[in-house]
């Protein structure tokens, strides 16, 4: 054996002269050459050669030019390589040269090191599993809670329109009776005057009946729009109270601002000049009742509301369109 190179680098002849320990190479040190020669140095000599890698290949392999060997990409594993003298006239057989090395398998393929892979993987896997899971379930909850928002939404939606009156788009009077509770304790709790306003389109019956349903309901929305265009949203609610009749709480620190309110939207209705039906009743118009009282606990406002009808109903008794205000006297007829 002349020369032993591993990756290129020679080694020292201690690594590989006889009776030398076997030559541990790196994981990545795979590729050998090995060099050797005949002990006959005789002019004449052709010596013939054989040579084998033991873990790599059981043959020998003759040559007689050849004496340099190159292994490249050798798998890890234990080898040990031979030459030998293979001429058939030399009487005694050549036990050759050998040289023993082993490639260690890299880190990651030894049976510690996979066993910690297959731990590390199943742990991995068992961990992206479950923040799969976490993040199906915020995904899941994040859905839900837009679906409840959703449905939130749709039923105060619902809450609403339940409380509108379709034709008009104010309250109607379950919209009404679940606000007034709320302004009425208000006016009591700062001692404001507080009026109910009850108003009735004259002879709408006569209209609806000679031009129809569908020119009532322009007049319903017109009459609407004229209350909402005088009373201010601030302080007071105004509802269709049913049919023709609608209906208006107000708070005020000033009666004369509520007895205004109450003649505006007479005249307002008036005004507009529409044309009615009633024979002697030219246009359309509205009559107005009114109460107005000192807001306080021991009343309710259900009970105004009967007041301000007292009023409207006198008001119809006095040929319509026309303001009348409630007076206790109005209680004995």
């Amino acid at each position: 054996m002349t020369g032993v190179s591993v990756n290129g680098v020679p080694l020292t002849a201690e690594s590989y002269e006889p009776g030398a320990p076997v030559y541990e190479c790196a994981p990545q040190e795979r590729n050998v050459t090995v060099s050797f020669a005949s002990l006959d140095f005789s002019p004449l000599a052709r010596p013939l050669f054989s040579y084998q890698l033991e873990g790599f290949s059981d043959e020998w392999i003759p040559t007689d030019n050849e004496k340099t060997v190159r292994y490249i990409n050798l798998p890890p594993g234990s080898y040990t390589f031979r030459a030998k003298d293979s001429d058939p006239l030399y009487e005694i057989p050549d036990e050759g040269a050998a040289f023993s090395f082993v490639i260690k398998k890299p880190l990651y393929v030894r049976w510690y090191f996979i066993l910690l892979y297959a731990v590390a993987s199943t742990i991995g896997l068992y961990a992206a599993v479950k923040i799969r899971d976490v993040i199906l379930l915020k995904r899941k909850m994040l859905q839900l809670e837009a679906l409840a928002s959703s449905l939130q939404n749709s039923n105060l939606e619902l809450q609403r329109l339940s409380c509108t009156d379709v034709l008009t788009g104010i309250a109607n009077r379950r919209g009404f009776e679940r606000l007034a509770p709320d302004l009425w304790k208000e006016a009591v709790v700062h001692g404001r005057l507080m009026s109910l306003i009850m108003v009735d389109i004259d002879y709408f019956k006569d209209f609806n009946d000679t031009y129809g349903h569908p020119e009532g309901d322009k007049i319903l929305k017109t009459v609407a729009k004229k209350i909402t265009n005088v009373v201010d949203s601030g302080k007071s609610i105004s509802c269709r109270y049913g049919g023709e009749e609608f209906l208006i709480m107000m708070f005020s620190d000033d009666f004369n601002e509520i007895l205004h309110a109450a003649e505006r939207i007479r005249q307002s209705v008036e005004y507009l000049r529409i044309k009615g039906a009633h024979p002697g009743h030219e246009l359309i118009t509205v009559s107005v009742g009114l109460f107005v009282t000192n807001a306080r606990a021991e009343l309710n406002w259900e009970t105004c509301v009967s007041y301000a009808d007292l009023a409207l109903y006198e008001a119809k008794k006095n040929g319509r369109n026309c303001v009348r205000l409630f007076t206790p006297s109005l209680l004995k007829n």
